[in-house]
């Protein structure tokens, strides 16, 4: 049985930084609290959320 991989919400993005900025790297952690998705899917989400806006920065 495969898993829906569901988008996260604008509040959860910004819990995401949120955490990223207190924990760093500590994807585990970071997974507990945002409930949502696991360690592997947080750091794969924040790091093309990364690459998203330095693409944005650099097309200006």
């Amino acid at each position: 049985m495969h898993r829906q991989h569901h988008h996260l919400t604008n509040s959860e993005f910004q819990y995401l930084i949120s955490y990223v900025n207190e924990f760093d790297d500590d994807w585990e952690q970071i997974a507990i609290l945002l409930g949502s998705k696991n360690a592997h899917e947080c750091k794969k989400r924040y790091r093309r959320l990364i690459k998203k806006i330095k693409r944005k920065r650099n097309r200006k």
